[in-house]
């Protein structure tokens, strides 16, 4: 678990991200997994996604300001996310990737507010697009002769089983999409992964 330095994903009074230039800073002391520094830390938009949960987490702590505190200083919350939250899954047989960003964020006096029964939800970035699932644990990817599946787990609750009945919290329950290279978007059922309104 690390936490996000004070400043790096906060905006400027211009609006603008100091993201971009804490990057060497987040992929050498942040997050040491090979996997991440690599194809993961390349694409901005995960930048940019914890930008905006540092920014939510910000500004909770006005419920939590101490009588002595100074009401004028700026608002800043330590935002924490476990190093294995950010990976990279295959998306097609010919070697797409696309990296998730798994919203297991941790935020000083609200804990995992972003997190339920159901799971944290999800963000994929594919070249450079962001798409998201609000609920829903870890996704990964499995390939079958001619494809390859991405599976979701979700809430037991979310299946139905052979006799008609609802699965508990704990039972295994999965939804799945697929990438569709041509139209550059996933798949699935209902909708189970969306364009996220991240972005640009």
């Amino acid at each position: 678990m690390r936490v996000f330095p004070k400043g790096m994903y906060r905006r400027s009074a211009s609006g603008r991200s100091r993201a971009r230039a804490a990057g060497a800073l987040l992929s050498s002391s942040l997050f040491g997994l090979g996997v991440f520094v690599g194809a993961a830390q390349a694409d901005p938009m995960i930048d940019f996604i914890i930008e905006q949960f540092q920014g939510e987490c910000d500004a909770a702590q006005a419920n939590f300001r101490g009588i002595d505190d100074d009401l004028d200083a700026p608002l800043w919350g330590a935002l924490k996310l476990s190093e294995d939250a950010i990976y990279d899954i295959m998306l097609t047989p010919d070697g797409v990737m696309g990296t998730v960003l798994y919203n297991e964020f941790h935020c000083a006096n609200v804990g995992h507010s972003w997190c339920g029964t159901g799971g944290c939800g999800f963000h994929i970035i594919v070249g450079g697009v962001a798409f998201f699932r609000q609920g829903g644990f870890r996704p990964s990817s499995m390939a079958t002769e001619d494809a390859t599946i991405v599976l979701i787990p979700i809430h037991g609750g979310g299946c139905v089983e052979s006799d008609g009945s609802r699965g508990a919290g704990v039972d295994p329950c999965y939804v799945v999409a697929t990438w569709d290279a041509e139209a550059q978007t996933f798949r699935s059922k209902d909708g189970e992964i969306a364009l996220s309104p991240l972005n640009p």
